[in-house]
């Protein structure tokens, strides 16, 4: 992939862009950079390459507008070599509605790693910036690590296991559940995971194994555990006499009968040692210094930020902090909760106050200095986005001829080895010198054959094109609407063909990719010495 992605360092917009950045990193006071004119892969490539640079300073953080956005580039970034995950955004529950912690879950492995410098970038839509989490200090003291010969009694890591959010029972069923017999100790962490089974002899840790959850039969030996919380509105003893006080003194103000029956309830389970699962109400009395995740990046002090998409980011936190905003005012309408601690997110004038106090490369499409006050410089790449030609290789092959008569270097990329090769054996066959680069090895002269999956681009001052063999999902998508029209037409009475002998001269036939035709028999046709049978559609 990082051969795919380091075209982009052809085009001088790049490293003009990028050291305008680090030299705003030294700066107290930094002002933004905005970079236009990328789109598809050569925006992926940009956020490649420029994260390989920035995150030798410190962890970088990249905003996107959108979830599958987020996903491509953490992806895309792990596939060049770096360190890089998505942290997901998380629906708050405030009523008491048992819900899957799973997310919870992942986000706090995500923080644990950001803190722990195991990480050069995290990537996060612009709403999970924005709503508060646990602290970073508090974050740091919760994660406990288990080896072989630690000195814990059993009941000691119970009550650890219990203060994480993990749920006791008889037996392990499902993540964020432990369970004790004796000296055994067994507990769940993650979805998807085998659960562990701790071994002690007398206060001390014996042994350690994963083991299946069906037969209880031990599958491998465990040399270490970093225990993660189960959930991320942890509450400890201190903690749950607050939550208690506040919820009583929510019922000497309760607006009705029914508000004050759910804070009764709360109350009860509180002081039983119960599960609250409204926790995330009181986020703000459990944590009483909560944090958000652009807190946690400011910990680092002189971090760099990339919005991919100012405009859709700005929307996403005005979207995400009204909607919050109207669900604190519907809680404290209900006496649910009381103004000190109705605050879910931060607004977004603390969002871009944050941009504004951090070194900022804002990426954009079209051509605007959207969210850039000051500007450190202003960067625009001439660029046009190519077509997947996965279902259209005549096209391919006019586009590279075209291509190498204007000067350009073209680089043809498939998702796999296999489709390279077939690319390269289809060049062979039209005469067109080519160069073959699979995996690691580097790229050829003007015309180079590789596999790598990055949507293709044109960079027209450099004159470089990276061609993709991809499908064209947007195409798919047409045509799958395409046959739904033509079938729902036809009345929905058509009928696979399994074989041409099912089919007689004359019958109406709709074809995947050109819709109704008729069937005119079978036709053989002497291609390159080879002749080959055809059925026929008009």
């Amino acid at each position: 992939m990082r051969k795919l992605t380091s075209l982009i360092r052809l085009d001088r917009e790049f490293s003009a862009s990028v050291e305008a950045v680090l030299a705003e990193m030294k700066k107290s006071e930094p002002s933004a950079v905005v970079v236009n004119g990328l789109s598809g892969g050569a925006e992926t490539a940009y956020v490649a390459e420029a994260a390989a640079i920035l995150s030798e300073h410190s962890p970088l953080l990249i905003i996107t507008g959108n979830e599958s956005q987020r996903d491509k580039l953490a992806g895309v970034l792990t596939e060049c070599g770096l360190r890089a995950r998505a942290f997901k955004s998380r629906d708050f529950v405030f009523h008491n509605v048992s819900a899957s912690h799973e997310n919870e879950r992942e986000r706090l492995s995500v923080l644990r790693a950001l803190i722990a410098g195991e990480l050069d970038a995290l990537v996060a839509t612009s709403d999970a910036c924005i709503t508060p989490t646990v602290p970073y200090d508090i974050l740091s003291r919760l994660f406990v690590s288990l080896r072989i010969g630690t000195e814990i009694a059993p009941s000691e890591l119970c009550a650890r296991l219990a203060s994480l959010g993990y749920a006791r029972v008889e037996s392990v069923e499902a993540a964020g559940q432990f369970a004790a017999r004796g000296g055994i100790v067994d507990f769940c962490i993650n979805d998807g995971e085998a659960p562990i089974r701790v071994e002690f002899f007398g206060d001390e840790i014996d042994r350690m194994v994963s083991f299946d959850l069906l037969t209880q039969r031990a599958i491998a030996s465990v040399g270490e555990v970093e225990l993660l919380p189960a959930i991320e509105v942890a509450e400890t003893s201190e903690t749950r006499k607050r939550v208690a006080a506040e919820i009583e003194r929510l019922i000497s103000a309760a607006p009705d009968d029914n508000a004050r029956s759910a804070l009764l309830r709360e109350k009860n389970t509180v002081l039983g040692g119960g599960a609250l699962d409204s926790r995330d109400r009181f986020i703000n009395l459990i944590y009483e210094d909560a944090k958000t995740l652009l807190d946690y990046f400011s910990e680092f002090g002189g971090s760099a930020v990339m919005v991919v998409g100012t405009s859709e980011s700005e929307e996403r936190v005005k979207g995400r902090a009204s909607a919050l905003a109207a669900e604190a005012e519907s809680l404290l309408a209900g006496g649910l909760i009381s103004k000190k601690h109705a605050r879910y997110s931060i607004g977004y004038s603390e969002y871009s106050e944050f941009l504004t106090t951090h070194p900022t490369i804002h990426l954009n499409t079209f051509s605007g200095a959207a969210g850039a006050s000051a500007m450190a410089g202003l960067f625009g790449f001439r660029c046009r986005r190519t077509v997947n030609y996965g279902g259209s290789p005549s096209m391919l092959i006019e586009d590279i001829k075209s291509l190498l008569k204007t000067g350009y270097r073209v680089i043809v990329a498939s998702e796999s080895k296999q489709g390279a090769t077939s690319v390269s054996d289809m060049l062979a066959g039209e005469g067109i010198s080519y160069d073959l680069s699979l995996g690691d090895s580097p790229l050829g002269g003007a015309l180079t054959v590789t596999d790598g999956a990055l949507e293709g681009f044109d960079l027209i001052t450099p004159r470089v094109a990276l061609l993709s063999m991809a499908e064209d999902s947007g195409r798919r998508i047409m045509q799958n609407r395409r046959r739904a029209r033509i079938l729902k037409r036809a009345g929905g009475a058509g009928e696979r063909i399994m074989s041409y002998a099912d089919l007689s001269v004359g019958d109406y036939v709709v074809h995947a990719n050109y819709g109704i035709g008729l069937f005119e028999g079978m036709e053989s046709v002497r291609i390159d010495g080879v002749t080959k049978d055809y059925i026929t559609i008009r």
